[in-house]
């Protein structure tokens, strides 16, 4: 599951919502209970750099002995994915006070 939705949102095409819908069509990414994963835990799977050979212990990032389960040139991407897919935060708030130079 986790090659699958790396490629799917690697190319872009895929919001998460739209990612766990074709996963579920797909007959993937539910819970035991039959649900649909939690967007969370999607984007928790897709950023955890553990399939790619790595694991994060205690804030640090260390070399695993484990088979990955992605290429780190495909995990690459998806991270990519996401920074495309981040909004820019604009500030609306007109200060009330604020310093005039005169």
């Amino acid at each position: 599951m986790v090659h699958l939705a790396s490629a799917l949102y690697a190319t872009l095409a895929y919001s998460l919502p739209t990612l766990r819908k074709q996963l579920s069509d797909a007959g993937l990414a539910t819970t035991k209970q039959g649900n649909l994963i939690i967007l969370s835990q999607l984007q928790l799977l897709l950023k955890n750099p553990f399939y790619y050979g790595d694991f994060r212990w205690k804030v640090r990032i260390w070399a695993g002995s484990h088979q990955p389960l992605v290429l780190r040139k495909l995990w690459d991407a998806v991270q990519a994915a996401f920074r495309a897919h981040e909004k820019p935060v604009y500030s609306t708030n007109a200060f009330t006070y604020k310093c005039v130079l005169l």
